[in-house]
C-alpha cells in the first residue's frame, strides 16, 4: 500500500511539474494589421485613410513608418515617423526651412500630416506620392488594464519601434503578405 501511494505521489509531482502560469507573457507573434499606402498630401498636408470596422481597438498601437529612401540594391528604408526633414538638403539646396511627417489616429481612422514652414508644392518630393507602412500592433485594453484586478503588472517594452527591422522580426512580419491600399 505505501509503494502504491509513493508511486502514485511521485506520477503525480510528475504530472504537475508541466503546468505553470503564464499569464504575464507578452504575445510577440500576432500583429492585428500590415499595410501600405501610397498617397500625396492634400492642399491642408494631410493623408486621411480608414481603417475597416474591427482592424483597429481600443488600447492597439499604430506604428506608421515612411519610405525615406531605398537601398542600392532596391530595399526601401523605413522611418517611423514622426520624422523631421531640414532644408536646404541634397534634394532642394535653394529652399530654408523644415518638414515634419506626424499622425494620430483613432479606432476608424488614421491621419498623417506635416507641419512645415516651406510651400509643399515647392517640395514635391516630400509631398507627392509618398510610401507609409501601418502596422497594428494589438494591445491592452487601457480601461481594463487599470481596473483592480490587474495589480498595477506592467509589460516591459522589448522591440525598438523606431528600429523597422526590429519590429518586422519581432512580430514575424512577412514582406509576401503585405498589401498596398489605395
Amino acid at each position: 500500500m505505501k509503494r502504491i501511494l509513493l508511486l502514485l505521489a511521485i506520477v503525480g509531482m510528475t504530472a504537475l511539474q508541466g503546468c505553470s502560469n503564464d499569464d504575464d507573457r507578452v504575445d510577440n507573434d500576432t500583429v492585428g494589421l500590415v499595410f501600405d499606402i501610397n498617397k500625396s498630401f492634400n492642399a491642408q498636408g494631410e493623408i486621411i485613410f480608414p481603417f475597416n470596422a474591427g482592424e483597429v481597438f481600443s488600447g492597439d498601437v499604430v506604428l506608421i513608418y515612411w519610405m525615406e529612401s531605398t537601398t542600392t540594391n532596391g530595399n526601401p528604408v523605413w522611418r517611423l515617423i514622426p520624422q523631421n526633414i531640414y532644408f536646404p538638403n541634397n534634394e532642394y539646396p535653394s529652399i530654408s526651412g523644415y518638414l515634419t511627417y506626424n499622425y494620430d489616429f483613432t479606432t476608424t481612422e488614421a491621419k498623417i500630416w506635416t507641419e512645415t514652414d516651406i510651400n509643399l508644392a515647392s517640395i514635391p518630393n516630400y509631398s507627392v506620392g509618398q510610401f507609409f507602412r501601418v502596422i497594428v500592433v494589438p494591445g491592452q485594453n487601457p480601461i481594463f488594464a487599470r481596473s483592480a484586478g490587474n495589480k498595477g503588472k506592467t509589460v516591459t517594452q522589448t522591440v525598438d519601434y523606431k528600429d523597422y527591422e526590429a519590429v518586422v522580426k519581432a512580430y514575424g512580419i512577412k514582406e509576401e503578405n503585405i498589401v498596398t491600399r489605395k
